[in-house]
C-alpha cells in the first residue's frame, strides 16, 4: 500500500479529529499543518471529514502536524493578516512512523 492509499483509506481522521479536540476546544481553531512536497500551514478542519478532504488535496502527503489552539478560526489568519491570534494551548505532533504505518498504527509524540 502506498501512502496515498494509506491517507485515503486507512488513516484514521475521526480518531485524530477526536485527539486534537480532546481538551474540549472547537476543531476548528486547532492548527494543522500538511508536509509533503511542501508544508502547508493554518489548514481548515471543522470536523474529520474537512481534514481527511485537505489531507487527500496533497498527493505528496507524508504527515499531518497538530499544532496550537488559537484564540479564534485559523482561517482568519490567513485571511486577514492585521489580526493576531494568540496561541492559548500547547501543541502536540504526530508523527506516522513507517514500519508503525506498515503495520497501521499511528505513533504520536507530545511536543
Amino acid at each position: 500500500m502506498n501512502q496515498e492509499d494509506y491517507y485515503r483509506y486507512k488513516f484514521p481522521y475521526e480518531a485524530l479529529a477526536q485527539l486534537a479536540a480532546h481538551s474540549g476546544d472547537p476543531l476548528h481553531r486547532r492548527e494543522f499543518a500538511l508536509e509533503g512536497d511542501y508544508f502547508k500551514r493554518y489548514v481548515d478542519a471543522t470536523s474529520a471529514a474537512s481534514l481527511r478532504a485537505a489531507a487527500l488535496e496533497m498527493k505528496s502527503l507524508r504527515s499531518i502536524h497538530i499544532g496550537a489552539v488559537f484564540s479564534d478560526r485559523l482561517s482568519l489568519a490567513r485571511r486577514v493578516r492585521a489580526r493576531v491570534l494568540a496561541c492559548v494551548r500547547a501543541r502536540a505532533r504526530v508523527d506516522l512512523c513507517a514500519r508503525a504505518r506498515r503495520a497501521g498504527f499511528v505513533c504520536a509524540v507530545a511536543a
